[in-house]
């Protein structure tokens, strides 16, 4: 079904809502001025000085001023076993709440560093993640994991905001 408005101003749209490829920024907060859609590629970095990959795979959606981005990597070989804890390249700096976001692990396998629980959260004012995990059912957080193994894969989804 097409959306059809019509105001004073005579809108008349019959085929979506188009958007300019670069936002125009308005004052008011309750105008939708942005909408976008794309690909991203996420990457290891910190404690690994030359994983390759056996896939990284990265989709977004930005409406406004908030990002869902999703991501799936799976490490070949880690070559230097690191231990890093970061995963860089979200498509979007993530703003400066004053608390890291808090983002949902969909699907993870042969991590490196077996715990009950992962999660991870994203740095303010930065476009990289680390990931932590529940070491057993006491509740304590580990946030030195090495997971990033050979033959590693995660699945990740984070809402943040810019």
């Amino acid at each position: 079904m097409a959306l059809t408005k019509v105001s004073s101003a005579g809108l008349n749209i019959n085929a979506g809502l188009p958007f300019p490829a670069t936002a125009v920024a308005v004052t008011d907060a309750n105008t939708l001025d942005d909408y976008e859609e794309g690909t991203w590629t996420p990457t290891i970095q910190d404690g690994a000085s030359s994983p390759t990959y056996t896939h990284q795979f990265g989709k977004y959606t930005k409406i406004g001023n908030m990002v869902m981005a999703f991501c799936s990597i799976r490490i070949n070989a880690q070559n230097d076993g690191g231990a890093d804890k970061k995963m860089y390249g979200f498509p979007f700096t993530n703003s400066d709440t004053g608390y890291s976001i808090p983002g949902y692990f969909g699907y993870y396998s042969s991590l490196a560093d077996p715990k009950i629980t992962y999660a991870s959260y994203l740095v303010n004012n930065a476009t990289n993640c680390y990931i932590i995990g529940q070491e057993d059912d006491s509740g304590t957080v580990d946030n030195a994991i090495d997971i990033w193994g050979d033959d590693a894969r995660a699945d990740l989804m984070h809402i943040y905001y810019t």
